[in-house]
C-alpha cells in the first residue's frame, strides 16, 4: 500500500477510532514473526471472550451500520467448524454447539435452530465474520502466500502504543472459512487489511477491511474487540443444547408467505410514490399499458442490487421509449435513500418507494427479482438477480 493513500484513509476516520499511525518500526523487526505469534496467540487459548464492535460504511451506497456483541469462542474439535460458540446482543442471543445452530429471541422468548453439516452453512454468519475465529484461518495464508504485500508500524489507540500490521494481495480479499478469494479488476478496487494488535499479548485490537476505488478511501470495515478475557467464565455446560430452554422459549413458527405470483396470470397493477427532487408524485401502474414493462425490485443494503444499479440507464435506453418502460421498486429504504441514488444515476426511468407490501403480496423474499410484463398486462417472465445480458 502506497503511504500517502494509507495516510489519507487514516485522517479520514482518526475521530471513529482514535486510532494515530506513527512512524514505521525499525527494519530489523520481521512483520512475519510478529504475525506468526499472533497465529499463536489466537490458538493456544482454549477459550476466549470479548465484546466487539462492528463498524461498516459503504459511502458510494449511503449505508452505515454499527453492530456490538459479546462473543464467547471455544475451541471444540467435534464441531465441523473446530469451534463452538455463544454470542449475546440486546434482543438476540446465539449459540452454536458444534452441530447445531440457536437463535433465541429475548424479547418475544421464541427459539429458532438449524443443523450444521459443513463450513459453507456457516459462510454468512455475521457473528463470525471479522471474528478471531476468522482471523486464525486467515492469517497463516498471508504468512504463507508470496502474493501479499506486508509491512509493520507503531500505531497510538487511545495513548497505548500497539502494532499495526498492513498486508494486502491484489484482487484478492478473504471469505468467512472459504480462504482467499479473487475478483476480476473491472474497476480500480483494492481490498487491503490492516491488524492492530497488543504487543504484550499480541491478540488483535482492531481490525480493518477497505475498500479503495480509485482514490476514494472512504468505504471500511472496522472490528473493535475490547474486554478480551483468554481464560473466561465458561457457560453452563446445559446452555449448549436446545433442551434448556423448552421451558423458557417457544419455537419460533415463521410468517406465512404468500404464494409467489405466477407466470402467465394478469398483473393486479399497483400506484405507489415516485421519487422526484421536486414534489411528491404517485405512479401508477396503468400509466405505462401497451409497453413492455420490467419492474425491479431492490433495496440499498443489498449487494447485488447495487451492482446492477449502474446498469439500469443503459437497460431502459437499449429499447424504444415508446414500447418498452424500466419501473424500479424499492422495498423497503427511506425517501432519502431513494434520493441519494437519484442523484447518483441520474436514472432515465421512475424510481418508485413504498413497495414493501406490494413485494409481499406478490410472494418475493430476496433481492433483486423483476417482472417483465406484456403489453396486455400479462407477466411472462420472472428474474431472480440481475444479468442485463440477458434481459
Amino acid at each position: 500500500m502506497k503511504q500517502n493513500k494509507c495516510s489519507v484513509v487514516l485522517l479520514a476516520i482518526v475521530g471513529l477510532l482514535n486510532y494515530n499511525p506513527i512512524k514505521a518500526q525499525p527494519a530489523s523487526l520481521n512483520t512475519i514473526d510478529v504475525i506468526n505469534k499472533v497465529i499463536s496467540a489466537l490458538g493456544q487459548h482454549p477459550a476466549i471472550s470479548y465484546t466487539y464492535t462492528r463498524e461498516t460504511k459503504y459511502h458510494s451506497e449511503n449505508y452505515y451500520h454499527k453492530k456490538t456483541a459479546f462473543l464467547y469462542l471455544e475451541q471444540f474439535t467435534p464441531s465441523v467448524l473446530g469451534i463452538r460458540f455463544q454470542t449475546k446482543e440486546t434482543d438476540l442471543s446465539t449459540i452454536f454447539n458444534g452441530k447445531q445452530y440457536l437463535r433465541l429471541d429475548l424479547k418475544k422468548l421464541t427459539i429458532d435452530s438449524s443443523f450444521i453439516s459443513s463450513k459453507k452453512d456457516m459462510s454468512s454468519n455475521s457473528f463470525l465474520y471479522h471474528s478471531y475465529a476468522m482471523l486464525r484461518q486467515c492469517l497463516p495464508i498471508v504468512v504463507e502466500d508470496a502474493g501479499f504485500t506486508k509491512s509493520i508500524a507503531d500505531t497510538l489507540v487511545n495513548g497505548k502504543l500497539y502494532w499495526k500490521i498492513t498486508f494486502e494481495k491484489a484482487n484478492s480479499y478473504f471469505g468467512l472459512y472459504s480462504g482467499l478469494t479473487t475478483f476480476e479488476q473491472k474497476q480500480d478496487l483494492r481490498r487491503p487489511y490492516e491488524l492492530v494488535v497488543d504487543k504484550t499479548s499480541f491478540l488483535p485490537k482492531i481490525f480493518i477491511s477497505r475498500y479503495i476505488r480509485g482514490n476514494d478511501g472512504r468505504d471500511y470495515v472496522t472490528m473493535t474487540y475490547d474486554d478480551v478475557q483468554t481464560n473466561p467464565k465458561p457457560p453452563s455446560s446445559k446452555s449448549w443444547d436446545y433442551a434448556f430452554y423448552g421451558n423458557t422459549y417457544k419455537p419460533f413458527v415463521p410468517e406465512l408467505r404468500k404464494e409467489e405470483v405466477k407466470t402467465g396470470t394478469l398483473f393486479t397493477g399497483f400506484v405507489l410514490n415516485e421519487y422526484k427532487p421536486k414534489g411528491n408524485l404517485f405512479m401508477s401502474f396503468t400509466r405505462y399499458m401497451g409497453k413492455v414493462i420490467l419492474l425491479e425490485f431492490w433495496f440499498k443494503n443489498c449487494g447485488p442490487c447495487m451492482q446492477a444499479m449502474p446498469q439500469y440507464n443503459d437497460l431502459q435506453h437499449s429499447f424504444p421509449a415508446d414500447s418498452f418502460q424500466l419501473v424500479t421498486i424499492n422495498v423497503e429504504d427511506k425517501k432519502e435513500d431513494i434520493a441519494f441514488f437519484y442523484k447518483k444515476i441520474q436514472p432515465n426511468f421512475p424510481m418508485l418507494y413504498n413497495g414493501a407490501s406490494m413485494f409481499k403480496d406478490l410472494g418475493f423474499s430476496a433481492c433483486p427479482t423483476a417482472l417483465l410484463i406484456n403489453r396486455e398486462g400479462i407477466i411472462i417472465k420472472k428474474y431472480s438477480g440481475f444479468n442485463a445480458a440477458k434481459l
